[in-house]
């Protein structure tokens, strides 16, 4: 097995650092962390929604003073509509409405009421999944319930300018995802995780052993903000809200 000196190699990694003093450490968990911190301290109850079994995501939301209602899982084979009429307990309503009209041998209108216990969601998915997902809430619910949308990173999937489908929404995500427009030196097919970080890390190698002093340098890279302090590189996560006129930054 090929052995690296350490002191002479420019480590990338999702994960540990394995004791690389030159590295460059990037995965979702600097956006998981900023995505939790944002939501509001008025916000204290949810209902969590993964397709990934992302435990640590659940273990910050507990940390951060929050109560989560249920915890439920997504998948293709799943029906979003019933995934939460069960959520909601809109079924129990509309099960409690025929059981009461037929033993009055009437029809009972009304709306079906959803459970009041809940202030947001926290969904951990793809945005195939969450475009299939929020449609589905916003049906359901009688309340307006603020979500927040930590992408998975399973896919490269982007945003798109103006994604009807996840309006409302808070995301944390790398810049290229986001609906930015590219440098146009860049194309479309550019537009994806392993480019962008592959990009940033060799630009982030000029920048290093390149330049005489790293103070006040600040790199907007196509995985976000980067600045170099006391030896080590530190990548800034981006929160944005997907608004009708396309995203605001938060």
């Amino acid at each position: 097995m090929l052995k690296f000196k350490k002191l002479n190699t420019f480590y990338v990694s999702k994960a540990n650092s394995l004791g690389f003093a030159n590295k460059f450490i990037i995965s979702r968990n600097s956006e998981r962390k900023k995505l939790i911190e944002t939501i509001p301290s008025k916000s204290k109850t949810l209902s969590f929604v993964s397709s990934n079994k992302d435990e640590v995501s659940i273990e910050q939301i507990i940390s951060s003073k929050k109560i989560i209602r249920n915890i439920a899982s997504f998948d293709d084979s799943k029906n979003s509509q019933d995934l939460f009429s069960e959520i909601l307990l809109t079924k129990r309503s509309d099960d409690r409405k025929r059981k009461l009209s037929r033993r009055l041998s009437k029809t009972l209108i009304g709306d079906l009421r959803s459970r009041d216990d809940l202030d947001a969601f926290f969904f951990s998915v793809s945005l195939k999944e969450a475009r299939n997902l929020k449609p589905a809430l916003d049906f359901l619910s009688e309340n307006k319930f603020d979500l927040y949308l930590l992408n998975s990173w399973e896919k490269e999937e982007s945003y798109l300018f103006r994604d009807k489908d996840l309006i409302g929404s808070v995301n944390a995500d790398i810049p290229v995802m986001m609906p930015i427009e590219l440098p146009d030196f860049l194309t479309e097919s550019s537009r994806n995780r392993s480019f962008a970080i592959g990009y940033d890390a060799f630009e982030i190698v000029l920048i290093k052993y390149g330049l005489n002093t790293l103070k006040d340098i600040n790199y907007r890279g196509l995985t976000g903000k980067i600045t170099f302090s006391g030896g080590e590189i530190i990548r800034e996560p981006y929160v944005f809200k997907i608004t009708e006129g396309g995203y605001e930054i938060l």
